[in-house]
Protein backbone atom coordinates (compact mmCIF):
# COMPACT_ATOMS: atom_id res chain seq x y z
CA UNK A 1 0.00 0.00 0.00
CA UNK A 2 3.04 2.39 0.62
CA UNK A 3 4.11 1.96 -3.32
CA UNK A 4 3.73 4.88 -5.79
CA UNK A 5 1.39 4.88 -8.11
CA UNK A 6 2.07 3.91 -11.28
CA UNK A 7 2.09 6.61 -13.92
CA UNK A 8 0.35 4.94 -16.52
CA UNK A 9 1.25 8.29 -18.99
CA UNK A 10 5.20 9.15 -17.90
CA UNK A 11 6.07 11.32 -21.58
CA UNK A 12 2.44 12.58 -21.62
CA UNK A 13 3.74 15.94 -23.20
CA UNK A 14 0.98 17.88 -22.86
CA UNK A 15 1.90 17.83 -19.27
CA UNK A 16 5.01 20.72 -19.88
CA UNK A 17 4.25 21.52 -22.99
CA UNK A 18 0.50 22.77 -23.12
CA UNK A 19 1.24 26.84 -23.22
CA UNK A 20 0.04 29.72 -24.72
CA UNK A 21 2.51 31.77 -26.41
CA UNK A 22 2.51 34.38 -24.03
CA UNK A 23 3.34 31.87 -20.82
CA UNK A 24 5.91 30.12 -23.44
CA UNK A 25 7.72 33.78 -23.37
CA UNK A 26 6.49 37.59 -23.15
CA UNK A 27 9.18 38.35 -25.81
CA UNK A 28 8.42 35.76 -28.39
CA UNK A 29 6.25 37.86 -30.85
CA UNK A 30 8.54 41.24 -29.70
CA UNK A 31 12.15 40.18 -29.86
CA UNK A 32 14.22 38.67 -32.75
CA UNK A 33 14.15 34.62 -32.06
CA UNK A 34 17.54 33.14 -31.34
CA UNK A 35 19.87 32.40 -34.22
CA UNK A 36 19.53 28.41 -35.75
CA UNK A 37 22.69 26.26 -34.65
CA UNK A 38 24.41 24.63 -37.42
CA UNK A 39 26.46 21.84 -37.33
CA UNK A 40 28.19 22.22 -40.57
CA UNK A 41 27.91 25.78 -42.96
CA UNK A 42 28.92 26.33 -46.26
CA UNK A 43 31.71 28.53 -47.84
CA UNK A 44 29.72 31.47 -47.25
CA UNK A 45 29.41 31.04 -43.89
CA UNK A 46 25.57 30.00 -44.48
CA UNK A 47 24.36 26.84 -42.36
CA UNK A 48 23.83 23.88 -44.23
CA UNK A 49 23.18 20.75 -41.74
CA UNK A 50 21.49 21.94 -38.52
CA UNK A 51 22.15 21.62 -35.20
CA UNK A 52 20.07 19.04 -32.82
CA UNK A 53 17.88 17.53 -36.14
CA UNK A 54 17.84 13.99 -37.91
CA UNK A 55 19.25 13.77 -40.94
CA UNK A 56 19.80 11.12 -43.44
CA UNK A 57 22.82 10.00 -46.13
CA UNK A 58 21.56 7.70 -48.93
CA UNK A 59 23.33 5.87 -51.70
CA UNK A 60 23.51 2.48 -53.49
CA UNK A 61 25.86 0.22 -51.86
CA UNK A 62 29.08 0.48 -51.81
CA UNK A 63 29.16 4.32 -53.00
CA UNK A 64 30.91 5.80 -49.81
CA UNK A 65 28.41 6.32 -47.17
CA UNK A 66 30.23 5.21 -44.18
CA UNK A 67 33.84 6.46 -45.28
CA UNK A 68 31.90 9.91 -45.72
CA UNK A 69 30.23 9.87 -42.38
CA UNK A 70 33.50 8.44 -40.60
CA UNK A 71 35.05 11.35 -42.29
CA UNK A 72 32.59 13.58 -40.68
CA UNK A 73 32.64 12.42 -37.49
CA UNK A 74 36.70 13.04 -37.71
CA UNK A 75 36.16 16.45 -39.06
CA UNK A 76 33.24 17.37 -36.21
CA UNK A 77 35.95 15.60 -33.87
CA UNK A 78 38.98 17.24 -34.43
CA UNK A 79 37.95 20.09 -36.85
CA UNK A 80 38.42 20.61 -40.63
CA UNK A 81 36.49 20.80 -43.86
CA UNK A 82 33.93 17.54 -44.23
CA UNK A 83 34.34 16.79 -47.96
CA UNK A 84 36.81 19.43 -48.30
CA UNK A 85 34.25 22.23 -48.75
CA UNK A 86 31.75 21.84 -45.34
CA UNK A 87 33.28 23.47 -42.73
CA UNK A 88 32.62 22.05 -39.00
CA UNK A 89 30.74 25.54 -37.30
CA UNK A 90 30.55 23.49 -33.95
CA UNK A 91 32.90 20.74 -33.03
CA UNK A 92 32.83 18.23 -30.05
CA UNK A 93 31.87 14.61 -28.61
CA UNK A 94 30.83 11.95 -31.66
CA UNK A 95 29.30 8.81 -31.31
CA UNK A 96 30.09 6.81 -34.32
CA UNK A 97 27.89 3.79 -34.72
CA UNK A 98 28.87 1.17 -37.33
CA UNK A 99 26.17 -1.80 -37.23
CA UNK A 100 27.57 -3.83 -40.27
CA UNK A 101 31.76 -3.03 -39.27
CA UNK A 102 33.53 -4.42 -36.86
CA UNK A 103 36.43 -2.90 -34.19
CA UNK A 104 38.94 -3.88 -37.17
CA UNK A 105 37.39 -2.41 -39.90
CA UNK A 106 36.28 0.86 -38.02
CA UNK A 107 39.88 0.86 -37.29
CA UNK A 108 41.12 1.40 -40.73
CA UNK A 109 38.35 3.40 -41.97
CA UNK A 110 39.47 5.98 -39.12
CA UNK A 111 43.16 6.27 -39.91
CA UNK A 112 42.91 6.54 -43.72
CA UNK A 113 40.30 9.24 -43.09
CA UNK A 114 42.36 10.85 -40.46
CA UNK A 115 45.58 10.33 -42.56
CA UNK A 116 43.83 11.98 -45.43
CA UNK A 117 42.40 14.96 -43.90
CA UNK A 118 46.24 15.53 -42.30
CA UNK A 119 45.86 15.33 -38.95
CA UNK A 120 48.59 16.76 -36.39
CA UNK A 121 49.07 15.30 -33.23
CA UNK A 122 47.15 17.08 -31.10
CA UNK A 123 44.17 17.08 -33.62
CA UNK A 124 44.92 12.88 -33.60
CA UNK A 125 44.43 12.82 -29.52
CA UNK A 126 41.24 14.79 -29.60
CA UNK A 127 39.94 12.44 -31.94
CA UNK A 128 40.69 9.72 -29.36
CA UNK A 129 38.88 11.42 -26.76
CA UNK A 130 36.47 12.78 -28.83
CA UNK A 131 34.70 9.51 -31.03
CA UNK A 132 33.10 6.92 -28.80
CA UNK A 133 33.86 3.78 -31.75
CA UNK A 134 30.67 1.35 -31.30
CA UNK A 135 31.40 -1.22 -33.89
CA UNK A 136 27.72 -3.50 -33.68
CA UNK A 137 28.59 -5.99 -36.43
CA UNK A 138 26.38 -9.41 -35.57
CA UNK A 139 25.08 -7.47 -32.73
CA UNK A 140 20.87 -6.61 -31.83
CA UNK A 141 20.65 -3.05 -32.24
CA UNK A 142 16.43 -2.43 -33.27
CA UNK A 143 15.54 0.90 -31.58
CA UNK A 144 12.07 -0.07 -32.12
CA UNK A 145 9.67 -2.79 -32.42
CA UNK A 146 6.12 -3.86 -32.70
CA UNK A 147 3.19 -5.16 -29.46
CA UNK A 148 3.43 -8.75 -31.69
CA UNK A 149 6.72 -9.05 -31.20
CA UNK A 150 5.40 -8.83 -27.47
CA UNK A 151 3.88 -11.68 -25.95
CA UNK A 152 1.16 -10.98 -23.78
CA UNK A 153 1.21 -7.29 -24.69
CA UNK A 154 -1.92 -5.51 -26.19
CA UNK A 155 -1.59 -1.99 -28.06
CA UNK A 156 -3.83 -0.18 -30.55
CA UNK A 157 -2.61 -1.28 -34.25
CA UNK A 158 0.17 0.97 -35.56
CA UNK A 159 1.72 1.21 -32.02
CA UNK A 160 5.59 1.30 -32.12
CA UNK A 161 7.54 0.73 -29.14
CA UNK A 162 11.11 1.76 -28.14
CA UNK A 163 13.15 -1.58 -27.83
CA UNK A 164 15.62 -1.93 -24.46
CA UNK A 165 18.59 -1.22 -26.73
CA UNK A 166 17.35 2.20 -27.29
CA UNK A 167 16.44 3.06 -24.04
CA UNK A 168 20.00 2.08 -22.62
CA UNK A 169 21.63 4.29 -25.79
CA UNK A 170 19.58 6.79 -24.76
CA UNK A 171 21.05 6.78 -20.92
CA UNK A 172 24.39 6.06 -22.09
CA UNK A 173 24.44 9.54 -23.97
CA UNK A 174 22.72 11.09 -21.11
CA UNK A 175 25.13 9.70 -18.15
CA UNK A 176 28.04 11.27 -20.11
CA UNK A 177 30.31 14.07 -18.84
CA UNK A 178 30.29 16.45 -21.81
CA UNK A 179 27.89 17.07 -24.58
CA UNK A 180 27.38 15.77 -27.92
CA UNK A 181 27.46 17.51 -31.08
CA UNK A 182 26.77 14.40 -33.88
CA UNK A 183 25.67 10.66 -33.62
CA UNK A 184 25.77 8.82 -36.80
CA UNK A 185 24.00 5.51 -36.98
CA UNK A 186 24.87 3.82 -39.90
CA UNK A 187 22.50 2.02 -41.30
CA UNK A 188 18.83 2.15 -41.18
CA UNK A 189 18.91 -1.48 -42.10
CA UNK A 190 20.12 -2.55 -38.53
CA UNK A 191 18.88 0.02 -36.56
CA UNK A 192 15.22 0.19 -37.71
CA UNK A 193 12.82 -2.27 -36.45
CA UNK A 194 10.00 -4.46 -38.06
CA UNK A 195 7.93 -2.24 -40.77
CA UNK A 196 10.20 0.46 -40.58
CA UNK A 197 10.97 0.36 -44.28
CA UNK A 198 7.38 -0.59 -45.69
CA UNK A 199 5.40 1.13 -43.34
CA UNK A 200 5.08 4.95 -43.27
CA UNK A 201 3.60 4.69 -39.81
CA UNK A 202 6.57 2.69 -38.54
CA UNK A 203 8.78 4.89 -40.60
CA UNK A 204 7.54 7.93 -38.74
CA UNK A 205 7.84 6.56 -35.09
CA UNK A 206 11.45 5.48 -35.80
CA UNK A 207 12.21 8.71 -36.52
CA UNK A 208 10.53 10.31 -33.45
CA UNK A 209 12.98 7.78 -31.63
CA UNK A 210 15.59 9.16 -33.28
CA UNK A 211 14.68 12.39 -32.13
CA UNK A 212 14.79 11.93 -28.58
CA UNK A 213 18.43 11.12 -29.42
CA UNK A 214 18.91 14.47 -30.42
CA UNK A 215 17.61 15.67 -27.07
CA UNK A 216 20.75 14.80 -25.15
CA UNK A 217 22.98 16.90 -23.80
CA UNK A 218 24.45 19.09 -26.94
CA UNK A 219 21.12 18.68 -28.70
CA UNK A 220 23.52 16.92 -31.78
CA UNK A 221 22.74 15.84 -35.11
CA UNK A 222 21.91 12.45 -35.67
CA UNK A 223 22.66 11.29 -39.54
CA UNK A 224 21.40 7.85 -40.16
CA UNK A 225 23.01 5.86 -43.24
CA UNK A 226 20.02 4.81 -45.31
CA UNK A 227 19.88 2.60 -49.40
CA UNK A 228 18.38 4.01 -52.31
CA UNK A 229 15.66 1.86 -53.97
CA UNK A 230 16.73 0.18 -57.13
CA UNK A 231 14.29 2.20 -59.38
CA UNK A 232 16.14 5.15 -57.68
CA UNK A 233 19.40 3.19 -59.01
CA UNK A 234 18.11 2.84 -62.29
CA UNK A 235 16.99 6.44 -63.05
CA UNK A 236 20.01 8.20 -61.16
CA UNK A 237 18.89 8.96 -57.67
CA UNK A 238 19.41 12.41 -57.57
CA UNK A 239 16.44 13.75 -55.36
CA UNK A 240 14.82 12.85 -52.13
CA UNK A 241 12.58 10.36 -53.09
CA UNK A 242 15.51 7.85 -53.81
CA UNK A 243 15.42 6.42 -50.49
CA UNK A 244 14.44 3.03 -49.97
CA UNK A 245 11.13 1.57 -48.58
CA UNK A 246 8.54 3.86 -47.11
CA UNK A 247 8.52 7.91 -48.24
CA UNK A 248 7.59 8.02 -43.96
CA UNK A 249 11.44 8.30 -43.51
CA UNK A 250 12.26 11.20 -46.30
CA UNK A 251 8.97 13.07 -44.98
CA UNK A 252 10.34 12.40 -41.60
CA UNK A 253 14.38 13.75 -41.59
CA UNK A 254 15.00 17.44 -41.44
CA UNK A 255 17.23 16.99 -44.42
CA UNK A 256 18.97 14.69 -46.33
CA UNK A 257 21.80 14.04 -48.98
CA UNK A 258 22.41 11.53 -51.92
CA UNK A 259 25.70 10.00 -53.01
CA UNK A 260 24.98 8.91 -56.58
CA UNK A 261 27.11 7.25 -58.84
CA UNK A 262 29.25 8.80 -62.46
CA UNK A 263 27.94 6.33 -64.89
CA UNK A 264 31.30 5.23 -66.41
CA UNK A 265 33.69 6.50 -64.17
CA UNK A 266 33.43 4.37 -60.83
CA UNK A 267 36.04 6.00 -59.13
CA UNK A 268 33.81 9.44 -58.92
CA UNK A 269 30.71 10.29 -57.24
CA UNK A 270 28.33 12.90 -57.00
CA UNK A 271 27.42 14.42 -53.30
CA UNK A 272 23.64 16.53 -53.58
CA UNK A 273 21.69 17.58 -50.59
CA UNK A 274 18.05 16.90 -51.75
CA UNK A 275 16.16 17.99 -48.58
CA UNK A 276 16.86 20.99 -46.51
CA UNK A 277 14.00 22.19 -44.03
CA UNK A 278 16.09 25.11 -42.63
CA UNK A 279 18.81 26.07 -44.96
CA UNK A 280 19.69 26.48 -48.77
CA UNK A 281 20.64 23.77 -50.86
CA UNK A 282 24.36 23.99 -51.36
CA UNK A 283 25.86 23.18 -55.16
CA UNK A 284 26.40 19.55 -56.12
CA UNK A 285 29.86 18.31 -54.96
CA UNK A 286 31.63 15.81 -57.47
CA UNK A 287 34.05 13.47 -55.34
CA UNK A 288 36.98 11.10 -56.04
CA UNK A 289 37.01 8.24 -54.44
CA UNK A 290 40.90 7.23 -52.73
CA UNK A 291 43.14 4.21 -52.57
CA UNK A 292 41.17 3.01 -49.52
CA UNK A 293 37.95 4.08 -49.97
CA UNK A 294 37.85 7.54 -48.41
CA UNK A 295 36.59 10.42 -50.40
CA UNK A 296 37.64 13.92 -51.64
CA UNK A 297 36.67 16.40 -53.15
CA UNK A 298 37.59 16.56 -57.14
CA UNK A 299 39.95 18.46 -58.65
CA UNK A 300 39.79 20.55 -61.85
CA UNK A 301 42.52 17.65 -63.27
CA UNK A 302 40.25 15.29 -61.54
CA UNK A 303 37.00 16.29 -63.31
CA UNK A 304 38.81 16.06 -66.63
CA UNK A 305 39.97 12.98 -66.21
CA UNK A 306 36.56 11.66 -65.10
CA UNK A 307 34.95 13.17 -68.21
CA UNK A 308 37.91 11.15 -70.22
CA UNK A 309 36.77 8.34 -69.16
CA UNK A 310 33.42 8.84 -69.77
CA UNK A 311 34.40 9.65 -73.34
CA UNK A 312 36.21 6.65 -74.05
CA UNK A 313 33.30 4.23 -72.52
CA UNK A 314 30.52 5.83 -75.15
CA UNK A 315 33.39 5.78 -77.66
CA UNK A 316 33.40 1.90 -76.50
CA UNK A 317 29.69 1.44 -76.55
CA UNK A 318 29.14 3.18 -79.91
CA UNK A 319 31.97 0.62 -81.70
CA UNK A 320 30.40 -2.32 -79.67
CA UNK A 321 27.17 -0.84 -81.08
CA UNK A 322 28.40 -0.46 -84.36
CA UNK A 323 30.04 -4.31 -84.45
CA UNK A 324 26.25 -5.21 -83.26
CA UNK A 325 24.67 -3.71 -86.04
CA UNK A 326 26.99 -5.30 -88.59
CA UNK A 327 26.35 -8.63 -87.92
CA UNK A 328 22.88 -7.93 -87.44
CA UNK A 329 22.94 -6.65 -90.91
CA UNK A 330 24.52 -9.38 -92.28
CA UNK A 331 22.32 -11.89 -90.54
CA UNK A 332 19.34 -10.49 -91.51
CA UNK A 333 20.88 -9.79 -95.25
CA UNK A 334 18.78 -11.73 -97.77
CA UNK A 335 20.33 -13.80 -100.61
CA UNK A 336 20.81 -12.28 -103.80
CA UNK A 337 22.53 -13.35 -107.52
CA UNK A 338 26.03 -13.04 -108.18
CA UNK A 339 25.70 -10.09 -110.85
CA UNK A 340 24.19 -7.86 -107.47
CA UNK A 341 27.33 -8.55 -105.69
CA UNK A 342 29.49 -7.65 -108.44
CA UNK A 343 27.69 -4.44 -108.86
CA UNK A 344 28.33 -3.91 -104.83
CA UNK A 345 32.41 -4.33 -105.50
CA UNK A 346 32.49 -2.29 -108.40
CA UNK A 347 31.28 0.39 -105.84
CA UNK A 348 27.69 0.82 -107.12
Amino acid sequence: NDAEPVDPMPDDPLRTLWRTVGEWGADWLTKDPPPRRYLLTGADGKGVLPLGRVGMLASAGGQGKSWALCQLALCVAAGGDWLGTFKVAEGGYVLLALAEEEAEEMRRRLFYGAKALGLDDEKLALVAERIVALPLCGESVALTYSPEEARGFKAPPGTILETTFASRLRAKLHDAEHEWRLIVLDPISRFAGPDVEGDNAAATRFVQVLEKLTQVPGHPTLLVAHHTSKAARREGGADASAARGASGLTDAVRWQANLMPVKDAPDFVKFEVTKSNYAKFPPRLVLRRQEHGELRRATKPDIDAMKDQIAAAKEERDQAGEGRQGVKAKAEKPKRDKKADDFEGEGF
